[in-house]
């Protein structure tokens, strides 16, 4: 493979030498913009002459549609590809004449050269501006939802009907092909975004739930989602790097420079079911929140903050009733404040910005599952009961500067960011477990089969801190290459204290029967630093190699300090739960006599990679087409040493180990990236965690004992992944996706399980024949003319292939347990726009079927079940004004064997709002879950079992709010 990929650069090359000798040509690039505003811009006529004033060519200078205000404005001609001097002449009705003189030098590889910008001096105009006013002209159009400008899709936001008050959200809710997730990742005809921007900026970037919860939906023009280079690619002025896809909010006019602010508050009660762990007021919701923004062409500052008891950080309409496993749905109230500055130089070679956010959640989580493992004898049953309180504070700031410098006799770009992320978090858990030998939810279970009990009630003091700053510079030579440094440095420190009881009772062997009463701290620290370089040789066919050198050092150190305070004896070995929060021993002399030394130990672990790699690329890109090929051949020396220490054993383990890793991508688009086709395969390896090849036993958990396994191997996965595009006239949108991955030597958490206790001993394993393949197909189109009507339809059909080990105490070889899973997802839609109402009638049919297998044997289907949904929403704005939002969607299940998840749940959702003084004020009445019916039920089947898991949600509730939104402009425009 190499020989081959090194014959088709060399190839390449010649060709490219004989090309470039007939061109004889290369592209200069130049900029355009005011003196004083330092904007770009347009319709300048540009000259390009000979020191002699021969006029080489003229072309006209074009606004960049992916920028707002402040925009660039940038032209591009070809000129001789030889040495010369040159005379750049800028002519503009409005501007003095402009002229720069360039020499071009260093022709060498170079592909293009960026010219002395020009800033050109308005003249001085001292005629009214009144002279010509002209009479007012009113002009009614339709409005166009989505349009295509290039290759870039342009959502018109006035043209939705959204609920008032809505956020960000609520508006990408509405728009055709994208889909919206609780944690915030977005997907535009079935492919990902891979950032937010705003105004062409960054926000947060990243964390797209901040813009997506707080941006106030009215404030914004147009949502442009387009194919964007990277910043490297741009200062460098070819494609270096693959093209994110980016969605760009564009705010309207009036909200770019000014101050815009949004108010809410309100509340309402709660159902009469609902539990909460605390006081009865915790019954009442509330709802409060502020946005404020002061935005100009170059700087940006925001502020904003958020609370609630209403278990999301979001708004109502991104909650559609989605009531199933949904992590968000517990009771949680938090409060949230944050700040983001960005300051912008005028030409744009200067950017800093800055992000903090604070965070307080209050949560209260219940749960119930039961579970079958999966053993070669049969199965083995546990049923859980649990309640958990977690208190939360959360304080992350963010910096980045970046600095481009293009007009330097070398050009230099410089992107640097400093982040410190510190997270406290006071957990407590109660939870009472139970082992069954066979499953205890059929009639004739008998008493005789519960095989064990453990009651736990833990506190736990988790204190983090992360200190990460990272720099990258890339440098482009006069000759046409460039360099690239990347460095970077990370510090983290993590302290745990834990107080935990735990009860144990045993059936079939009482003499087991007894407490542990635990104190365990855990304090850890360390750091990584790491640093890259890469030199790229360029031609001017677009082809491209990379060497790259990369290092990487990393050091934990950790330690583990498990205390049995119950050999102390007295209070702290009592049985009695209500009395289980006792204090700790005054003295440490106490707390060393009770230092549980078959489990406490310590260990230094540092890792050093060296990574040595060569990149071959190969780019065109044109308004025609778009053309990628990337292929990475990656060498990793592994120097890993650790260094561990206990009572049992003392030992320091070093291991040197290769890894390779190679990737190869292809990427075509055109005609403005209305079709497009991918293809990508890699490999990546893993290496065994050190302290899993330790011969050592960990019976901390006395029902979880874990042992090392010296024999571990590397694991390997193999990916596939690729997809095809299309987009065509009447909204028409295509996408297909096909993956797939195969795990080499997986390391399974095998185990063995103990009949009589109840008790799974885990060994970590290799084991081969764990593999996924996934085909996606989304596809909608406009149905009439008028595009009213649109529909659209999702498939997927997802395989899983799960090997996992297990065995009982009479076994001394673990058997494979496999497990084949194959989900198939039918999910339709057809939503219908006109004037004031929007109605989306949706549906979805899912079927799950699980086949277990084991070494000489093939089970019946284990599950061979339907997840059903289907209904409609709907918005409409009354004449006067008042606003009804809702959706209704029906939830049914069939097929499962416990008959108590076989159930037909109807989930109903309203919201009415009415503006008052011209839509300054919004007074809204929301209802969530009214006729009570959410559930948070999950499904989970792998090779080592089968889980369903019950958890608590936050149940109906109606709450009213006003809101207040107001804008200040500035005197002129």
């Amino acid at each position: 493979m190499l020989l081959a990929m090194l014959l088709v650069v060399v190839e390449a090359y010649a060709q490219g030498k004989h090309k470039e000798k007939k061109e004889q040509k290369v592209a200069v690039w130049g900029h355009v913009r005011d003196s004083f505003t330092k904007a770009g811009i347009e319709n300048v006529k540009i000259t390009i002459m000979t020191k002699d004033s021969v006029v080489i060519d003229t072309v006209r200078v074009n606004g960049n549609p992916q920028r707002s205000a402040g925009y660039d404005a940038t032209y591009r001609t070809l000129v001789p590809a030889v040495p010369q001097h040159l005379i750049i002449k800028a002519e503009h009705p409005d501007y003095e004449d402009c002229y720069v003189n360039y020499n071009l030098k260093y022709i060498k590889r170079n592909i293009f050269f960026d010219a002395k910008w020009h800033y050109m001096k308005r003249k001085d105009k001292r005629v009214s501006d009144m002279d010509g006013e002209l009479n007012e002209v009113v002009v009614k159009a339709t409005k166009v939802r989505i349009a295509y400008r290039g290759d870039t899709i342009v959502y018109n936001a006035d043209a939705f009907n959204v609920p008032e008050g809505s956020m960000l959200d609520g508006l990408l809710q509405q728009m055709d092909g994208v889909e919206l997730n609780e944690q915030g990742e977005i997907k535009v005809n079935g492919r990902k975004v891979d950032y937010l921007t705003l105004n062409g900026k960054d926000f947060f970037r990243g964390k797209n739930k901040i813009m997506l919860d707080n941006l106030p939906y009215y404030t914004v023009k147009e949502i442009k989602v387009f194919e964007k280079s990277t910043e490297l690619s741009e200062f460098l002025g070819r494609d270096v790097q693959k093209k994110d896809y980016v969605m760009d909010v564009q705010l309207k006019r009036e909200y770019s420079i000014g101050t815009l602010g949004n108010v809410e508050a309100g509340g309402g009660p709660a159902s009469q079911n609902t539990q909460d762990h605390k006081t009865a007021l915790k019954l009442d919701r509330y709802l409060a929140r502020a946005f404020g923004l002061r935005f100009t062409d170059n700087t940006r500052i925001t502020l904003f903050g958020n609370t609630n008891n209403l278990s999301q950080n979001g708004t109502y309409v991104s909650n559609r009733g989605d009531w199933m496993g949904n992590s968000e749905n517990t009771q949680m109230a938090s409060r949230s404040l944050g700040t983001n500055v960005l300051l912008n130089a005028k030409d744009n070679k200067f950017t800093d910005e800055i992000s903090v956010k604070i965070q307080w959640k209050d949560t209260h989580r219940a749960n119930k599952y039961s579970n079958e493992s999966f053993l070669s004898t049969g199965s083995s049953y546990k049923i859980s009961n649990g309640d958990s309180n977690a208190d939360a504070f959360d304080f992350n700031l963010d910096n980045k500067l970046k600095i481009k410098l293009p007009q330097l006799s070398i050009p230099f770009n410089m992107n640097s960011k400093f982040t410190i992320d510190y997270k406290k978090n006071i957990l407590s858990n109660n939870n009472d477990y139970t082992t069954f030998a066979s499953n205890p939810f059929e009639d004739n279970t008998s008493y005789a089969d519960t095989i064990n009990l453990k009651k736990m009630r833990i506190n736990t003091n988790i204190e983090t801190l992360n200190v990460f700053l990272n720099c990258d510079a890339a440098v482009k030579l006069p000759w046409g290459d460039h360099i690239e440094l990347y460095v970077s440095g990370n510090y983290d420190k993590q302290n745990n204290d834990s107080y935990s009881y735990n009860l144990y009772k045993y059936w079939k062997k009482a003499e087991n029967n007894g407490v542990q009463n635990q104190y365990d701290h855990t304090p850890n620290h360390g750091y990584e630093v790491e640093s890259n370089f890469i030199y790229s040789i360029d031609w001017l066919t677009g082809w491209s190699i990379q060497t790259n050198f990369h290092y990487n050092q990393a050091y934990a150190d950790m330690t583990y300090d498990y205390h049995r305070l119950d050999r102390l004896g007295g209070i702290y070995s009592e049985t009695s739960l209500e009395n289980w929060r006792q204090m700790l021993p005054s003295t440490r002399d106490s707390l060393l006599l009770c230092l549980d030394m078959d489990n406490t130990y310590r260990y230094e672990l540092k890792n050093r990679t060296y990574d040595l790699n060569l990149t071959t690329t190969y780019t065109i890109d044109t308004d025609s087409l778009y053309k990628r090929f990337c292929a990475v051949i990656p060498i990793m020396l592994n120097n890993r040493r650790l260094d561990y220490e206990s009572e049992i054993l003392k030992t320091l383990k070093h291991k040197k180990e290769i890894t390779f890793e190679p990737q190869i991508e292809y990427e075509i688009g055109v005609d403005n990236m209305k079709k497009v086709f991918y293809i990508g395969m890699e490999m990546s390896q893993y290496l065994p965690d050190l302290y899993n090849t330790l011969d050592v036993t960990n019976s901390t958990f006395p029902l979880a004992i874990r042992k090392g396994n010296s024999n571990l191997k590397k694991s390997s996965i193999y990916t596939f992944t690729t997809f095809y595009q299309r987009r065509g006239s009447h909204d028409y949108n295509s996408y297909l996706r096909l993956s797939s991955s195969i795990t080499s030597n997986a390391i399974a958490q095998g185990y063995k399980y103990d009949t009589s206790t109840g008790v799974h001993t885990y060994m970590p394993e290799n084991v081969n024949g764990n593999w996924t393949a996934t085909f996606n197909y989304l596809v909608g189109s406009a149905i009439d003319s008028a595009k009213l009507l649109h529909w659209n339809l999702r498939t997927f059909y997802n395989i899983y292939h799960c090997v996992d080990l297990a065995s009982v105490n009479t076994e001394n070889v673990s058997r494979r347990s496999t497990v084949m899973n194959h989900n198939i997802s039918i999910e339709p839609e057809v939503k219908y726009r006109k004037s004031k109402l929007t109605l989306r009638a949706s549906g979805m049919i899912k079927w799950i079927n699980s086949h277990r297998y084991d070494t000489d044997e093939f089970y019946n289907p284990n599950v061979n079940a339907f997840n059903i949904s289907y209904g409609f929403d709907c918005t409409y704005t009354f004449p006067w004004k008042m606003q009804l939002t809702s959706d209704i969607k029906m939830y049914s299940r069939r097929g499962y064997a416990d008959e108590s998840m076989n159930i037909d749940r109807p989930i109903w959702n309203a919201q009415i709002t009415y503006p008052f003084i011209k839509g300054q004020l919004i007074g809204k009445l929301i209802g969530s879950d009214i006729l009570g019916q959410r559930t948070n039920i999950d499904y989970i089947i792998n090779a080592q079992g089968k889980t369903e898991t019950w958890t608590n949600n936050l149940g109906r509730y109606i709450i009213a709010t006003l809101q207040w939104k107001f804008n200040k402009r500035p005197k002129r425009r």
